[in-house]
C-alpha cells in the first residue's frame, strides 16, 4: 500500500495525500442497533408470509413485547389469529446444540416466560440470527414449566409457517358425537389384502375428503403402499386394513391433531419442497362387533415453493400445497 500511495502522488495529484486512516471508520454494531434490525426484518417477513397486519407495540418495555399481529389462518374454517411478539437478535442470546439441532434461550428471561403465559393472547417468540439471516419462532407453551425457550432448527419462518399455526390450535368441537364404522372383517375365501385393496380402489382411490383444519385430502396408491409396505408388521397391516372404512370419517370429523413430524427440505432448482406427517384424530368410535377405538389418521404435507420467496410474489399463484392419506390405525394409551 505504501507503494501505491507514493506513485500516485508522484502522478502530480497535488498535496492529496492517501492514507488508510482516511477511510470511515465503521466499528461494531451496537445491541440497541442490531436489535432494531432485527425486528424490522422480523415484522417485514411475518407480514409477508402470514399476510396478516403486524404493526410494532410502543410501551410494552415491562413485558418485553415487540410486535402484534393480527390475520386469518389458512384452513377452511379461516379463524382470526392474534398474538403479540418478542424478538431477539444475534449471537449473544442463544446456546446451540448441535447433537440435537436446537437452539435454548438463555436464562434471563425466565421470569419474561411466566408474564408471558398468563396473556391471553400468545406470544409467539423470534429469534432472528444475523449471520444467517433466518428466523426462528416458537409458540411460549402457556402450560409448560421450563426456564429457558427451546428452537428447533426447523422452526424457521417459511411460507409453511401459516400452515404450522393451524395445526397449533389442535382441539375443536367434532360435529357428530357418535361416529360409528363397519370394519372390513377377513373373508372366509380369499385374503384381507385383497378385499381391502378392492374397497381402497371403489371407494377411496382418487377421493378428497374435506378436513374443516387442512382443507381437502387426497386419496392415493401413496396410501395403499405405505399401509402394505414390508417393513410394517402383519398385525400393524392388518389392523390399518380392517379400519380403512374409518379414514374418511374420521378426517371429516375429527376431534384434533394429535402429533406431527417433519421431513427433511428439499431444494432443486429454483424451488423449494417441505414435507411433514401430521397425526389426526378422534376418540371412542364405535366399531360394529367390538369395543369403541381411538382412532388415528396420518396425514403428508407438502407445499412447494420458490427458494427465494422473500421477494414479493403471490402466494397463492405460486405456491403448490397438497394433503395426501398416508395411514391409519388404532392408538392405545401404554
Amino acid at each position: 500500500m505504501i507503494n501505491i500511495i507514493q506513485k500516485n502522488v508522484s502522478k502530480g495529484h497535488g498535496n492529496r495525500h492517501y492514507n488508510h486512516c482516511d477511510r470511515p471508520y465503521k466499528g461494531p454494531v451496537r445491541n440497541e442497533e442490531l436489535g432494531e434490525i432485527g425486528e424490522q426484518e422480523a415484522g417485514a417477513i411475518l407480514q409477508l408470509v402470514l399476510r396478516g397486519h403486524v404493526s410494532r407495540l410502543q410501551g410494552q418495555a415491562d413485558q418485553g413485547l415487540d410486535l402484534a399481529f393480527t390475520g386469518r389462518l389458512p384452513c377452511p374454517e379461516r379463524p382470526l389469529l392474534h398474538f403479540v411478539a418478542q424478538v431477539k437478535t444475534g449471537q449473544s442470546y442463544i446456546n446451540r446444540f448441535k447433537e440435537c439441532k436446537a437452539i435454548k434461550m438463555k436464562r434471563h428471561d425466565a421470569k419474561r416466560l411466566l408474564e408471558w403465559r398468563k396473556l391471553e393472547a400468545p406470544v409467539l417468540f423470534l429469534w432472528v440470527d444475523n449471520l444467517t439471516n433466518n428466523i426462528y419462532w416458537r409458540i411460549i407453551s402457556k402450560e409448560g414449566k421450563a426456564k429457558s425457550v427451546f428452537l428447533s432448527e426447523r422452526d424457521i419462518l417459511s411460507p409453511l409457517t401459516p400452515f404450522d399455526l393451524v395445526i397449533s390450535n389442535r382441539k375443536r368441537e367434532v360435529l357428530n358425537k357418535h361416529l360409528h364404522i363397519s370394519p372390513l372383517f377377513p373373508p372366509t375365501k380369499g385374503s384381507l389384502k385383497d378385499l381391502a385393496k378392492n374397497y381402497y380402489e371403489q371407494h377411496l382411490l382418487r377421493k378428497f375428503v374435506k378436513n374443516p383444519t387442512l382443507g381437502d385430502v387426497c386419496f392415493t396408491w401413496r396410501g395403499w403402499r405405505h399401509l402394505v409396505r414390508k417393513r410394517r408388521t402383519i398385525a400393524r397391516t392388518m389392523q390399518s386394513l380392517q379400519l380403512l372404512p374409518a379414514a374418511k370419517k374420521v378426517l371429516a370429523d375429527p376431534e384434533g391433531i394429535c402429533g406431527f413430524r417433519r421431513l427433511d427440505n428439499t431444494t432443486r432448482g429454483r424451488w423449494t419442497t417441505e414435507s411433514r406427517l401430521i397425526a389426526i384424530e378422534r376418540n371412542n368410535v364405535e366399531i360394529e362387533g367390538r369395543t369403541p377405538a381411538n382412532i388415528v389418521v396420518v396425514v403428508r404435507e407438502r407445499i412447494i415453493y420458490p427458494s427465494n420467496w422473500r421477494q414479493s410474489f403471490d402466494f397463492d399463484r405460486r405456491m403448490i400445497r397438497d394433503l395426501i392419506f398416508e395411514s391409519v390405525y388404532e392408538k392405545v394409551d401404554t
